[in-house]
């Protein structure tokens, strides 16, 4: 989605609205409200250009995901936004539509499947992921996207009778379960022998799976396509 950016992007007026900001903090803190709390911090960034199938067609689409820290907790984050300033384009994200990652001691949010309006080619070059806090303080991490994706078909998947199996020529190959309400429940690196859901899984997981996605990456060069998802049940 691309549009006006305001702060983030540093358009017309920034200056001025940022000023204001500043001189309002500035009288709270000397009326005694406190000014306690540092800015947010973002130590990494992780980034996937992605490949889905559609009846129209494939098409890219972006995958990004922000390591963030937050001295208030991550409740004081207001929106992190995917921005290439070059192109214009942004995306906001926000609590209501992004996605959270606990892993160990970090907490990951961002989204999958990032795409232009017209669902065209996410274009190459700088990008930015800026989280911003509800009084408006931001931390921001860059990363390029950069070439063509491998002349590697999707992957795919293959049902039997007795067993499930994965066709993937790419590096690294994932099968993904989804519940009956499209949320991913599951996922299980293909190993090159056929299972069963169970076996994939585990039993749990798989009573379950309503439905099937095949996932196959490229590590190196950041990229990786979908299969068609496939119902089970």
């Amino acid at each position: 989605m691309a549009g006006a950016l305001g702060d983030i992007g540093r358009g017309p007026g920034w200056l001025s609205a940022r000023l204001h900001v500043i001189a309002a903090a500035l009288l709270l803190c000397g009326l005694g409200w406190g000014c306690g709390g540092k800015p947010p911090e973002m130590p990494a960034v992780e980034w996937r250009l992605e490949q889905r199938q559609s009846k129209a067609g494939p098409h890219e689409g972006l995958w990004v995901f922000a390591s963030v820290k937050d001295s208030e907790g991550l409740e004081d984050i207001d929106a992190l936004y995917v921005v290439n300033d070059a192109a214009g384009l942004d995306w906001k994200l926000t609590n209501a539509n992004w996605t959270k990652r606990v892993e160990g001691a970090d907490t990951w949010i961002g989204a999958a499947g990032l795409a232009m309006n017209d669902y065209g080619p996410i274009p190459r070059g700088d990008y930015r992921a800026v989280s911003v806090t509800a009084a408006g303080e931001q931390a921001e991490k860059s990363f390029r996207v950069d070439g063509d994706f491998p002349s590697l078909p999707p992957p795919a998947i293959v049902v039997s009778k007795t067993a499930i199996s994965l066709r993937s020529s790419w590096p690294e190959t994932l099968l993904l379960g989804f519940d009956g309400t499209g949320t991913l429940i599951g996922s299980s690196a293909w190993t090159g022998s056929p299972e069963n859901l169970a076996e994939f899984f585990g039993s749990d997981i798989a009573a379950r799976i309503s439905g099937l996605q095949a996932y196959g990456y490229e590590p190196n060069r950041h990229m990786g396509s979908y299969s068609e998802r496939m119902a089970v049940r």
